[in-house]
């Protein structure tokens, strides 16, 4: 969780700039309180992702995975 700093917020979605003490300033694209979610950090930023549900959560994972050769 966060605090929406920048972007839109609704009863479905939370997109923007957060801050919170474990990554401080980072990027969010989520539904609102996902289930599960991806955290991808490069070179010194965060992003966080999810879909609907856990199952469109880890196949986004599995994807991002894949097209980055980490799988």
């Amino acid at each position: 969780d966060g605090t929406r700093t920048f972007g839109v917020g609704s009863f479905r979605l939370l997109m923007g700039t957060f801050e919170n003490e474990e990554f401080g300033t980072y990027t969010r694209y989520t539904y609102y309180r996902p289930e599960a979610c991806v955290i991808l950090s490069v070179n010194g930023k965060t992003l966080v992702l999810s879909g609907d549900s856990t199952e469109s959560t880890r196949n986004l994972y599995d994807t991002l995975a894949a097209k980055t050769g980490l799988s």
